[in-house]
């Protein structure tokens, strides 16, 4: 089980769920909502990353929180929001499971586990939004590089993911230039290697090193949902 969403439910919620899920192909950009449209159903991540982006009046456009294997796309609907505010698109490309919106809203009803792990997952991603929001306005730019890319190893699974650096300025709403420029001295520095839209991890734990300590708190947010001890945290007990 690729999701840890799903691996972390009990067998018969996990069942009920794969019945009547569909595997899809989710390439990069996929539409999962946008504002004025609430999503269409639920989508549990096993390959790539959502992001939920805030876009401005002015065109600019921040990642508020990114979705991938420890939890699913379309916590809107999943609440019985009226409305959608935010677009939520695919980052990074994967695959995952489709299920339909009314097969979540009556498990969510009625199994108090799964409305137990559900309430993990939401308090992961608030979490993040915050932490995010937090080191956009307190870091560095390296430091705020360093997060993203572990952040998204986190949530993809993966050291390595195909985004362009104008995709990613983007997301971590700076511009391409600077993005460029702290690319290639993570480069030089042997953390990171690059290659036509192509971005991998080459030392793990020199980038958590140069990491700010929003990423701990992340990692250590999410980490409660596969009952994991997050890294940071095994660090501080020690």
């Amino acid at each position: 089980m690729r999701n840890e969403f799903l691996a972390g439910l009990p067998e018969t919620d996990r069942t009920a769920l794969l019945h009547a899920a569909k595997q899809v192909e989710l390439p990069a950009r996929f539409s999962f909502y946008e504002p004025g449209k609430l999503p269409s159903a639920i989508y549990f991540l096993e390959e790539g990353m959502a992001s939920e982006l805030v876009r401005m009046s002015d065109g600019r456009t921040l990642d508020g929180s990114p979705t991938g294997r420890y939890g699913f796309v379309g916590l809107p609907a999943l609440l019985g929001a009226t409305d959608s505010f935010h677009h939520c698109v695919m980052q990074v490309s994967g695959e995952g499971l489709r299920v339909p919106i009314a097969v979540m809203q009556e498990l969510y009803a009625e199994s108090e586990s799964f409305g137990m792990l559900a309430g993990r997952f939401m308090h992961a991603r608030f979490l993040q939004a915050i932490q995010c929001a937090a080191c956009s306005l307190l870091h560095n730019m390296k430091q705020r590089m360093a997060r993203w890319l572990l952040t998204t190893r986190l949530h993809t699974g993966s050291e390595e993911f195909q985004i362009s650096q104008e995709y990613l300025s983007e997301m971590i709403g700076a511009n391409r230039s600077t993005v460029t420029q702290c690319l290639g001295t993570l480069e030089r520095e042997g953390l990171v290697a690059l290659d036509r839209g192509t971005i991998k991890i080459a030392d793990y734990n020199a980038l958590r090193h140069d990491a700010c300590e929003c990423y701990g708190v992340i990692e250590a947010a999410f980490a409660q949902i596969a009952g994991e001890v997050s890294e940071g945290r095994e660090q501080q007990a020690g």
